[in-house]
């Protein structure tokens, strides 16, 4: 056998370079993007994408306890257990209130339609991870890869596909994904996860005379700019007087908040960043198009895709890859059939 040496990874490999073949996984998100970028073609998704992102849980029917392998009396020993599907955890299904042992797929689904046509909400890409994976975690990764499997490969770039928004619900709600998000040129609709008004400082503060600059900074009555120390929690921000940083010696007209920390509370300013200011019409009407994740969903609930014995997670990412297929062929036939009537 020869021995050859792979330009990728400088590696050896006898026949053919290992990271030259695709895994199962890549082999069905090729044939997921193949039926996408054809049912744009077809006219039936449109070429700039709202992308709305969930998650969907898939029980196995595996036990979480697993399997006794000794003779002690009772569940509670401490012996080696056999597991028969060793890469299910136990997560919550939050739409079901209720526990689960099993997986949970995240996908990436086109919500909005053509221009002057209907919506035809369609997976264009998803990802598989055990029952306690979180949304907001599972999202960096399923947008990364979505716009690598789109937008930076060779075949697919004579169509000019755009990923222009990106659309989810108050699990996503966190800085760090909206941050993630537009420094991925995609713009973020998440629904807010609190109360969300202007930026403002507290009463007190107000009354000692701190003002907010346009970047939200908050200004001494005197003058100088205050410090920050961080991000308390979401959408709420540390700032110090420079007296308490020990950055200026002293202050010749000091307030009430000299030598102490100013909040503010900047948690709505995001959504006027991204363009889309939360609550007007153009916010509603880009939120909305989010149920459209619930109808791509409902090909794996109608013909029971979920409802499989199976034990291995290639065996349920194959199942739902192709569960997304077929829904985009379902749309051919129903244009299809459209155009003949």
């Amino acid at each position: 056998m020869p021995i050859l040496r792979c330009d990728a990874c400088g590696r050896s490999h006898r026949c053919l370079p290992d990271c030259l073949v695709p895994s199962p996984g890549e082999v069905w998100d090729r044939w997921l993007a193949d039926s996408s970028v054809e049912t744009v073609r077809r006219g039936i998704l449109p070429s700039e994408w709202h992308l709305g992102a969930d998650g969907t849980p898939v029980q196995s029917q595996a036990s979480s306890f697993g399997k006794k392998q000794c003779d002690c009396p009772g569940h509670s020993c401490k012996c080696l257990r056999w597991f028969s599907d060793p890469m299910a955890l136990t997560g919550w299904d939050s739409h079901r209130n209720r526990w689960f042992y099993g997986y949970m797929p995240q996908a990436m689904v086109v919500v909005n339609a053509v221009p002057g046509q209907t919506s035809h909400p369609l997976i264009v890409s998803l990802a598989l991870h055990p029952g306690n994976r979180n949304d907001a975690v599972a999202f960096p990764d399923l947008l990364v890869k979505t716009q690598a499997l789109y937008l930076d490969y060779g075949p697919y770039q004579d169509l000019g596909l755009r990923i222009t928004h990106s659309l989810g619900d108050a699990a996503y709600d966190a800085n760090g994904l909206w941050t993630f998000t537009r420094e991925r040129e995609v713009i973020p609709v998440f629904a807010p996860a609190q109360k969300v008004e202007p930026a403002h400082v507290s009463a007190a503060a107000t009354a000692a005379g701190i003002t907010l600059k346009e970047d939200n900074q908050p200004l001494c009555a005197a003058g100088p700019a205050l410090i920050c120390l961080g991000t308390h929690r979401m959408g709420v921000t540390v700032y110090a007087c420079p007296l308490r940083q020990q950055r200026q010696a002293t202050c010749e007209t000091p307030c009430a908040k000299a030598g102490k920390t100013i909040t503010v509370n900047d948690r709505g300013s995001r959504y006027a960043e991204s363009g889309v200011p939360y609550g007007t019409p153009a916010w509603k009407t880009l939120y909305a198009e989010r149920s459209g994740v619930e109808r791509a969903f409902s090909l794996w609930e109608s013909q029971g895709l979920k409802q499989r014995p199976h034990r291995r997670p290639y065996l349920w990412y194959g199942r739902l890859a192709l569960g997304a297929i077929v829904a985009h062929h379902q749309a051919w036939a129903r244009q299809a059939a459209a155009t003949a009537a």
